[in-house]
């Protein structure tokens, strides 16, 4: 049976921090927006912050009134790019395939390797762990399962710093007890329809015929039930497989309460569609197509897109195509829940091979400036266009 491994850095912005300030261990640190501005929202919160009820995505405002005595950090996203490869460094050499979910959470495999490591991959896991604290000054904890999803569970179950295993065999009767939303992908609406259904434990969902879960939610619902019993659901999304070329690139942001103020509609769809250029930037790709989508109070969905005649990554002429594509699909003039943004149509970035930038040449050239800027500084440290897009939309 193939031992499949996730890794997960604890607090990892956090611990960036306290490793390069010693000063900060004990502390509840935040990094993220600045909540004297009420601009912005946490990124990562320490345990210690987290004990006051902050937690990831939540405004940097309310995070100070729940946490006063927080030290706040804008954050330095180069540094943890710097940290992450070094993980991955690791993680390569202890593993044959592996497979980078995010910047803080490695999958990897170690088909191929029992002789090698004679079958003690936990006593693998310990190593490695303690190899990161030693040489990169920050905490991991892992999971150890024969299904990619179990061993994320159990990751989550073993932070801080610390690792489980599940025996073969023994996933089911490991699981049984936990909430139905210690599941990846069950997230709040998810487990209200569950406990509607009075199933509020994985063990509930085992025991619950899969066609019954089946015709509550759908497809999803017998991918779920084999989630519940540890064996994964679809192999193929449980396979670790290495990184493959990327199709697309896309940020989407749920509002906090439902809204038709255009000021803010805008503000959101800005850096909704400067963290996708920012992103395909950082890979090193262009686009040739954009696409918004919006969601209705009601749930209704609709989206446009938009394809140049060249491919592009330009912060300015995306958010122009944006706002664009925005006012034509907002038709009803109703409260929205949700902002989206993909670019799509993926090519390796052009400059090397055009001079001229494809006649966006000082569109180009005002991109890379914010570039230098935001990968020392993280994507909100500066702002790019707004100012035209609101004339263009007065």
């Amino acid at each position: 049976m193939t031992a499949i491994a996730c890794l997960d850095l604890d607090a990892f912005f956090v611990s960036v921090e306290r490793a390069r300030d010693p000063s900060l261990r004990g502390k509840p640190v935040v990094v993220g927006g600045d909540p004297m501005r009420g601009r912005g929202v946490v990124t990562c919160a320490s345990y210690e912050a987290r004990a006051y009820g902050v937690h990831s995505a939540m405004p940097a405002a309310k995070a100070r009134r729940l946490c006063p005595h927080a030290v706040f950090l804008r954050g330095d996203f180069e540094a943890y790019r710097t940290a992450s490869r070094r993980v991955r460094a690791f993680v390569e050499a202890a593993a044959p395939s592996v497979e980078q979910a995010s910047i803080d959470e490695f999958f990897f495999s170690f088909k191929g390797c029992e002789r090698l490591y004679r079958g003690d991959f936990f006593g693998v896991l310990y190593r490695l762990r303690a190899a990161i604290r030693r040489e990169v000054g920050i905490t991991a904890s892992a999971g150890l399962a024969s299904t990619r999803t179990t061993a994320k569970i159990l990751s989550n179950l073993a932070k801080p710093d610390g690792q489980m295993a599940a025996l073969p065999g023994g996933e089911a009767s490991l699981l049984a007890p936990l909430p139905v939303e210690a599941i990846p992908g069950v997230g709040p609406r998810v487990k209200e329809k569950l406990n509607a259904l009075g199933l509020a434990t994985v063990g509930d969902l085992q025991r619950i015929p899969p066609a019954l879960l089946q015709a509550a939610l759908g497809p999803w619902g017998a991918v779920l039930h084999a989630k519940a019993l540890g064996e994964g659901g679809d192999p193929r999304g449980e396979a670790v497989t290495p990184p493959t070329r990327v199709k697309s690139i896309s940020a989407e942001e749920t509002l906090e309460t439902d809204t038709t103020d255009l000021k803010r509609l805008d503000a959101v769809l800005f850096w909704l569609v400067q963290k996708v250029a920012f992103r395909a930037r950082q890979k090193g790709l262009w686009g040739r197509t954009l696409t918004v989508k919006i969601r209705y109070a009601d749930f209704s969905t609709v989206s446009a897109a938009r394809t140049f005649a060249a491919p592009t990554a330009s912060y300015t002429l995306l958010e122009a195509a944006a706002l664009d594509l925005f006012r034509a699909l907002y038709a009803r003039r109703v409260r929205l829940r949700l902002l989206g943004a993909e670019l799509s149509r993926l090519e390796p970035d052009p400059r090397q091979l055009a001079l001229d930038f494809f006649g966006d040449r000082k569109g180009e050239i005002l991109s890379r400036a914010v570039d230098t800027v935001r990968e020392k500084h993280g994507l909100y440290a500066i702002t790019v266009g707004a100012g035209e897009a609101r004339k263009r939309r007065a």
